[in-house]
């Protein structure tokens, strides 16, 4: 486990707004990094974050497909095959759990999910105020899943999509009404992710701060204030 020195918490407190300071993936020694490998295990390509979260889901995802009998029992099988056998009996439970109603509403089984799959990397979940938060939204109506993850530190964002730039700027933007947002803190960073975030402090480009309306197109146009998906 890893903490922000106070020298490089000053370095990124001090990004003026609508700046952002950014590293290309090649730069880090990357290869498509997505925003779930960085936010929970700082790169190392473990994507397992968004296989858990399609298996618990698969009831809501078969259901918006029109899936019933047979189509359906194959299709859960297809989701719960991205992981392995803990991971699928795990959150096999937990879409029983789901279906069930009462406190498991669907923000409350996002949450439950992200603290397992944090706990699972190394960092330690806590329910104190902390200078560090997994984040993560998505849209609200598409149930128990994941759109972008991200890394608060000291409230200044730090973030990738796959193949961009791991990049720090703050404030983030307000999510849009249809989004859900959870944000888990930890007690500190792994190793890695400081070491990266250190080689953006020192290494980095300058550059305004984009507006995104879709995170899987590299360099974004800014877009109408009606179509922004939360970031800054």
């Amino acid at each position: 486990m890893a903490t922000l020195s106070a020298a490089q918490f000053a370095a990124i407190l001090g990004i003026p707004a609508r700046t952002t300071w950014q590293r290309n993936q090649a730069g880090l020694g990357w290869n498509n990094v997505s925003c779930n490998d960085w936010a929970l295990t700082a790169g190392v390509g473990d994507r397992r974050g968004a296989a858990v979260l399609a298996a618990i889901n698969g009831d809501n995802m078969a259901g918006a497909l029109g899936l019933a009998g047979a189509n359906r029992n194959q299709f859960l099988a297809q989701q719960d095959a991205g992981v392995n056998y803990w991971w699928r009996s795990w959150a096999q439970r937990q879409r029983q759990k789901h279906s069930g109603g009462g406190k498991y509403t669907t923000t409350y089984m996002v949450e439950k999910t992200m603290k397992k799959l944090i706990a699972y990397n190394g960092m330690i979940v806590t329910a104190a105020p902390t200078d560090y938060y997994i984040c993560q939204h998505w849209p609200t109506a598409d149930g128990i899943t994941y759109e972008h993850w991200w890394i608060e530190a000291r409230g200044m964002v730090i973030e990738t999509f796959t193949g961009n730039p791991l990049r720090i700027y703050g404030p983030r933007r307000p999510e849009q009404d249809h989004y859900s947002v959870v944000r888990v803190g930890v007690r500190e960073l792994l190793p890695l992710h400081v070491q990266y975030i250190d080689t953006v402090i020192n290494h980095h480009q300058v550059v305004p701060t984009a507006l995104y309306a879709n995170y899987a197109v590299a360099g974004p146009p800014v877009i109408p204030a009606a179509n922004y998906y939360g970031w800054s």
